[in-house]
């Protein structure tokens, strides 16, 4: 339900524990009204997270992202780690990259990139 504002459900934090936390891309009033009511919760137990981008959006950039690894290692750009984070934010983990490889990645994939510049690459056992 609301696939253009759904981005995410926090877990595995303190107050996910006994709060349900949503995370919503451009909500209103009537989306939060509706999801309350769909959620049977009391009022004090649901909370609402502003997203920057549905996950439904922030999965196509994941797919592009995913799509274009062998391009990106052909440039010098090592991804270590990418996936989508609950607040609808295409986390990118590499190992020290340049401004410029970083900049790049924002030029090419949009704003709502965060990316860690200190993932080492998996070490094989």
């Amino acid at each position: 339900m609301y696939p253009g504002n759904y981005a995410g459900i926090a877990t595995g934090t303190a107050e996910s524990k006994d709060v349900l936390v949503l995370f919503l891309a451009d909500s209103t009033p009537e989306i939060e009204t509706d999801l309350r009511t769909l959620a049977n919760l009391p009022d004090d137990k649901i909370r609402f997270e502003p997203a920057y981008q549905s996950l439904e959006a922030a999965q196509r950039i994941d797919r592009n992202i995913a799509a274009a690894v062998p391009a990106l290692s052909a440039k010098g750009i090592e991804l270590q780690t990418w996936g989508v984070g609950v607040d609808g934010v295409e986390d990118i983990g590499m190992d020290h990259p340049t401004d410029e490889q970083v900049a790049y990645l924002f030029e090419k994939y949009g704003p709502y990139l965060r990316i860690d510049r200190n993932v080492a690459p998996a070490r094989l056992l």
